[in-house]
């Protein structure tokens, strides 16, 4: 495919199905994944790894693409991302910019709010809390 925004579009669908062997044909050996204010990964492996290893501990997360623009072979997207892990679900706001080449992602950098990620994370914890108190059984009653 050679459609930057098909391109694009077609890898944050796979990672949303958690399909990281779908995903990695779509990056360049070379990408570069710059998520602003956390480390850089540099090359496929690096960022296979860290997918993997994200996969593999049972994080998931659902893509909503808000908006899509493209300019030649740079993609910009803004999106409502929800990143579950066990019982706790977050819900950020994201930006992702992607520089495709040759019909491979080569550069993916992510914008987010820090402000955002923790009142996300905090209405998470909470939502964990309300449904452990939900699912306890009643107590007995003395006799």
């Amino acid at each position: 495919m050679s459609d930057p925004q098909g391109v694009v579009l077609d890898f944050l669908g796979a990672l949303a199905r958690s399909d990281l062997d779908g995903a990695l044909p779509l990056v360049a050996d070379d990408l570069t994944f710059d998520n602003v204010s956390l480390p850089t990964l540099r090359g496929k492996p690096a960022f296979e790894r860290a997918m993997r290893r994200l996969l593999d501990r049972g994080v998931r997360v659902e893509i909503d693409v808000r908006r899509v623009a493209s300019d030649g072979d740079n993609v910009l997207t803004e999106r409502a991302d929800t990143i579950s892990w066990r019982a706790l679900r977050v819900q950020v706001w994201a930006c992702g910019m992607f520089e495709v080449r040759d019909g491979r992602i080569a550069l993916w950098r992510e914008y987010f709010d820090w402000a955002n990620v923790i009142a996300a994370g905090v209405r998470g914890l909470a939502g964990v809390g309300r449904r452990a108190i939900r699912s306890r059984a009643p107590a007995a009653r003395p006799t």
